[in-house]
């Protein structure tokens, strides 16, 4: 790092910038992501890591943590359509008829008894499977997934079929993708709240997305640990958790 001159980020100690040579490098274990003002530098920055490590030579992202990365003019898009097909077919709901929702609209989150308790199916993993979609490319389904992720102690049938239900939705929207343009820096956050929506405990539900370049660089949704008093005192908490 001294050597090649790369200061690391205070705010994401994977990313580090050359302000000498106006790039950008994220590393992932063996992996190197490069962005740089010209072609140039990111050929100078190959050949002096060329000269430390064994490496193959740079070229476009392709496939990069289980998402299939495309360049074209000034739009980048990000998509995980392979990785949702792999799980339709591992769950057998590669040909099932899609739905419109991730979720039901008619379903409630609420305890259920102890006979309702199943353990046969594979509920862990496919919960799993969609929280890493849903943390990378899919913010559409994170609601859902954070619903379903509350009940992996002890689901039940009831929690099974929604899973299957989100499957559906995947069913229909495989294709989906996130396409940032370099037309639109601007940074937008969006909020949203949920008055008592946990019939159980009364706490509502939060939630948010923040846009750069015309799509979300992070979002998320929450349960909060305390009770809102009002609709109002709602809104505020889901401000507070985006900005």
């Amino acid at each position: 790092r001294e050597e090649l001159k790369l200061e690391r980020c205070e705010s994401d100690t994977c990313v580090y910038r050359s302000p000498q040579l106006d790039l950008i490098v994220a590393v992932y274990v063996d992996d190197l992501i490069v962005t740089g003002s010209t072609i140039d530098v990111v050929n100078k920055l190959e050949q002096q890591v060329s000269t430390k490590f064994p490496m193959k030579p740079f070229g476009e992202i392709g496939l990069l943590l289980g998402m299939q990365c495309e360049l074209s003019g000034d739009t980048l898009t990000l998509n995980q359509s392979h990785y949702v097909e792999s799980i339709l077919e591992e769950f057998g709901m590669d040909k099932s008829k899609p739905s419109s929702t991730p979720m039901n609209p008619g379903y409630k989150d609420v305890p259920l008894g102890e006979k309702e308790t199943m353990s046969e199916k594979p509920y862990r993993r496919v919960i799993g499977k969609l929280l890493y979609a849903s943390t990378r490319t899919r913010p559409d389904i994170a609601t859902a997934v954070s619903i379903l992720s509350r009940h992996l102690s002890s689901p039940s049938e009831k929690h099974w079929k929604a899973a299957m239900y989100l499957l559906r939705y995947l069913r229909g929207t495989t294709n989906y993708e996130l396409a940032y343009t370099s037309n639109s820096a601007q940074l937008m956050g969006y909020s949203d709240a949920s008055f008592m929506s946990d019939k159980t405990s009364s706490r509502s539900r939060t939630g948010f997305v923040l846009l750069v370049g015309g799509a979300p660089i992070a979002w998320g949704t929450h349960l909060e640990n305390t009770i809102a008093l009002s609709t109002a005192e709602v809104e505020y908490m889901g401000l507070s958790r985006c900005a």
